[in-house]
């Protein structure tokens, strides 16, 4: 095998990792933004039963309002776990901590808490 050959199989395994890393990379900012995206739906639901308890609503637009939170609450939650379980794959755990997805989402709300 020649200098050259070396070089090009190299180059092809650094390209090959880089590509791997960006794709890695945008997978985990997506599914992060989805996160953020379903727990502001989650807020906003909230707001508005609360809002309609506080006001004499009929209890079909409250029974409505209950399911929406319900639902939107389910979409939060598996958001978080899709981020978290995909984070902590091999060898996608190791991209995520060297770009800094350090910490796991919060079910608890969108926070972070720390991976221990």
């Amino acid at each position: 095998m020649t200098g050259t050959h070396v070089i090009i199989i190299f180059v092809t395994v650094v390209t090959l990792l880089a590509l791997y890393v960006f794709g890695t990379y945008r997978e985990l900012v997506a599914l992060l933004d989805r996160c953020k995206k379903a727990f502001g739906q989650f807020q906003e639901a909230e707001q508005q039963l609360a809002a309609a308890q506080d006001a004499p609503s009929p209890g079909a637009e409250i029974a409505g309002l209950e399911s929406r939170v319900a639902f939107t609450r389910q979409l939060f939650h598996d958001s978080v776990n899709n981020y978290n379980t995909y984070k902590h794959k091999s060898p996608t755990s190791v991209v995520a901590e060297l770009l800094g997805h350090r910490e796991d989402a919060s079910l608890s709300g969108f926070e972070v808490k720390r991976t221990v």
